[in-house]
């Protein structure tokens, strides 16, 4: 009799404690890989600071960690540090790459990528608010007044004058956010608190119980300028299953842009945008993993460089039809699968943006974010380029944004009609009627002239003639403006290009004030993959007047191979930055012109 009860207390035991970790993860109806229940943590997980590893609650943000390092503190793009120069092609469940087994330990794991296209083909998806409540303190002792986002303004004075700045603190559950007033994240990830007292990096900040405040060392007090009450929403996806009806919700963190220092309020933009890793090689190019993307604009299956960071959601059940699969490291058998793959062994379901009939993604818009104006007149000196297409992936219109003068909001749209262009202007809303612009192509199919007029319409100020290679390549460009002063003056600029292997390598400028100069321009290996001709885009160095979005699209000839290293003895040079293999970001310095940066999205 003792036994047996000692066996029901074992049983009640085990029972409760797997109940316990069932509440943190769901079925959501499809199976494993071997068709065992596949259970899906509802959190995401987490790297604490002594190394170990947890799985967040239900609405809480998870760590970001490269694909195949076990450690998750590797940083930078070497890929030996993501899963080796030979990677597995399934890591999925080796703890030997796998961080969720490594750190969680058995059954956990990542999913595989046909367990989490399994995921995206049984589920519906929305972009939700969901609400958290939460207690006077948390599970870690950690007053709930202190979550939100705290501000200290600053005035340091110099004897060149007075400067202001500001620093903003976001905590949010166990994660800060440090953002300075240049617009850098200082600090994301986890803090530590203990008695009052709140550390994190290079910080430490002190909490005054009475006051519900909190300082720094000099005692300079922070303000709060977003609350955070005790039912908070929290955005992000919501998947319901349409199997068994069951949810999975994906938490998106806020990313924060500018503030207003005059009246304390903070501007802040949801990041929409997440990635969370498979356990699975993309066997196509081995620099690449797949992953679970959700955007904006739709969610599926991507594959992204194994150095990028992302999110991890934890799965369990199926383990061994996990681990089978590291036999064949680079073999899938499509016959038997469920997923359907196209000729790159990739989800049909992939997110990537449109292509052209000549692969290359088409860019929907492009922000150059004018680093020389920020201070002065905030984004009234940036510029903004929009691009549509037909059904072909051909260019009909591009539109751009500026303000005159730094004043007025101006808009010019460029469209095809009948190989010829129309040209409409608003200034401030309202069109100006009698503005005119128009284009003529050649046999090739290409713009060789540019016609605009002045302000009644009638008098041409502006003559562009374009001449190319037979390839296509753009030959050169004969710019003539007309400009109003004391008396009528035209400007004359002429730019001609020398190309070699597919690229731009050389342009010669003159004007007609005798000035000549020649610049070289140098490549680096990184393809140009859109419909876009970047180095025409940034290369406005010393010659502003040719300086036209429609230079640098597919009407005005072949755009080069690669992208930009630098140019004229490295005083242009740039840096881009990839989400994936899509470039979004491109940043152009030490230029004596032009400085900033510019910021790319593409069609879908």
């Amino acid at each position: 009799m003792k036994n047996i009860l000692i066996f029901i207390i074992i049983a009640c035991f085990l029972s409760l404690k797997l109940y316990a970790d069932n509440r943190d993860f769901v079925d959501m109806g499809v199976r494993a890989d071997n068709g065992d229940v596949l259970y899906w943590s509802t959190g995401d997980m987490i790297l604490l600071k002594n190394g170990e590893a947890k799985i967040a609650n239900y609405g809480g943000f998870g760590s970001r960690f490269g694909w195949g390092d076990v450690t998750g503190k590797v940083v930078g793009e070497d890929l030996i540090n993501y899963g080796g120069s030979n990677p597995l092609y399934e890591i999925s469940g080796n703890r030997n790459y796998d961080i969720a087994r490594a750190k969680l330990g058995q059954p956990y794991r990542l999913p595989t990528y046909t367990e989490i296209d399994r995921l995206h083909k049984n589920c519906s998806q929305e972009f939700v608010k969901i609400p958290r409540n939460i207690k006077g303190v948390d599970e870690n002792g950690v007053p709930i007044w202190l979550q939100g986002q705290w501000m200290w303004q600053h005035v340091i004075h110099t004897q060149r004058g007075s400067f202001g700045g500001w620093l903003s603190v976001k905590i949010d559950g166990l994660l800060v956010n440090v953002l300075s007033s240049e617009g850098k994240t200082l600090f994301e990830g986890l803090y530590d608190y203990s008695h009052g007292i709140l550390k994190f990096s290079d910080f430490t900040l002190y909490l005054d119980m009475d006051k519900e405040s909190i300082r720094d060392d000099k005692g300079e007090y922070f303000k709060k300028v977003s609350s955070q009450s005790t039912l908070t929403e929290i955005c992000g996806y919501m998947l319901t299953s349409k199997i068994n009806g069951n949810k999975l919700f994906f938490p998106t963190p806020p990313s924060y842009s500018t503030m207003n220092a005059g009246n304390g309020v903070l501007i802040t933009n949801n990041n929409q945008d997440l990635s969370y890793w498979s356990g699975t090689l993309y066997k196509e190019d081995l620099r690449n993993a797949v992953s679970l993307v959700f955007a904006s604009n739709g969610w599926g299956v991507v594959a992204q460089r194994r150095y990028s960071h992302f999110r991890i959601r934890a799965v369990k059940g199926g383990s061994d039809s996990a681990n089978s699969l590291q036999s064949s490291p680079m073999i899938v058998d499509k016959s038997n699968s469920e997923v359907s793959f196209n000729d790159k062994g990739v989800s049909n379901d992939v997110i990537l943006p449109k292509t052209n009939s000549k692969g290359e993604y088409l860019v929907k818009s492009i922000h150059w974010v004018n680093a020389f104006t920020q201070k002065e007149v905030g984004n009234k000196g940036d510029k903004w380029y929009y691009f549509k297409y037909d059904d072909d992936g051909n260019l009909i219109e591009v539109r751009k944004e500026f303000y005159q003068n730094f004043k007025y909001k101006a808009v010019e749209t460029f469209t095809t009609i009948n190989n010829r262009y129309q040209f409409i202007s608003y200034v401030n809303g309202k069109q100006v009627l009698n503005s005119k612009c128009e284009f003529t192509f050649n046999k090739q199919g290409y713009m060789d002239k540019l016609y605009i007029y002045e302000t009644s319409g009638t008098r041409v100020t502006t003559v562009g003639t374009l001449t190319y290679y037979d390839n296509g390549e753009l030959k050169s460009i004969d710019l003539t403006s007309e400009e109003k002063g004391g008396n009528r003056y035209k400007i004359h600029n002429y730019e001609e290009y020398t190309w070699e292997n597919g690229n731009m390598i050389k342009y010669h400028y003159t004007n007609d004030d005798n000035i000549t100069q020649t610049f070289d321009i140098h490549y680096g290996n990184k393809a140009n993959n859109t419909n876009i001709n970047l180095s025409s885009l940034i290369k406005h160095y010393n010659s502003p007047y040719n300086e036209h979005i429609l230079f640098a699209t597919e009407w005005c000839g072949k755009k080069p191979n690669n992208l930009i290293s630098y140019q004229d003895m490295k005083d242009d040079t740039f840096d881009y930055i990839y989400e994936g293999n899509l470039l979004k970001k491109i940043n152009k310095k030490n230029s004596s012109y032009s400085k900033g940066y510019y910021l790319i999205e593409y069609v879908y």
